[in-house]
């Protein structure tokens, strides 16, 4: 029986580009789906953390925005 531990790291490795291990043999991929409002949350906070390091450098709000738009791509592989 597999938990909340392996329904994230299958969403994670689904949803993200991390160099994560493959899931466990029999991970349920439906079940996984509940985990997928923290991956985003965790990919968001990313994402957040980028244009606060951005701001704190003094760069306008529209690079910011483009810099955090760029690490969501680069983590989510879109």
């Amino acid at each position: 029986m597999f938990g909340w531990w392996t329904d994230l790291r299958v969403a994670a490795g689904l949803l993200a580009r991390l160099p994560l291990p493959p899931p466990p043999a029999g991970a349920d991929f439906t079940r996984a789906t509940r985990a997928y409002p923290l991956v985003g949350a965790a990919l968001g906070a990313g994402a957040g953390g980028v244009l606060w390091i951005a701001g704190l450098a003094g760069l306008p709000a529209l690079a910011g925005g483009f810099l955090a738009v760029g690490a969501l791509i680069l983590l989510t592989g879109a």
